[in-house]
């Protein structure tokens, strides 16, 4: 896979993130992998699907835009993506009022394999989420 295709495909990741969750149909693999902190074992694009909506699920105006790269070697892509939204409600242990304005980031690092994500690992900066929302 080309360097330009590892940046469409991760275009197309950042669309699906931004709100077109059935991208995960097309751009990840069946027997895709997720490595998150807390996660319950996501696997395969209906893992990723739920993944997703879980993620968007606390916020109302929630954008997902690309800070840094993607950076391509061989089969690896990573990135560096920031996301800004309003906080809704229902995330435990929070106090901040429905309608505060939060923004937070994480990095992004893929596996691909034949044009799709097979293995995917995220760290996103929870402590910072979590302190605007304390």
């Amino acid at each position: 896979m080309e360097n330009s295709d590892h940046a469409k495909l991760y275009d197309r990741w950042m669309d699906m993130w931004n709100g077109n969750v059935e991208l995960a149909k097309s751009i990840v693999d069946k027997e895709c992998v997720v490595h998150q902190a807390g996660s319950d074992g996501f696997r395969g694009p209906e893992g990723v699907m739920r993944m997703v909506q879980m993620g968007r699920e606390p916020f109302s105006n929630i954008h997902f835009t690309l800070e840094v790269g993607p950076f391509v070697d061989g089969d690896m892509l990573s990135a560096r993506w920031t996301s800004r939204a309003v906080y809704q409600g229902g995330i435990p242990g929070t106090k901040a009022p429905a309608g505060t304005e939060v923004e937070f980031g994480g990095i992004d690092i893929w596996r691909v394999k034949s044009g799709k994500i097979i293995e995917y690992w995220v760290s996103s900066d929870g402590l910072h989420l979590m302190a605007q929302l304390s």
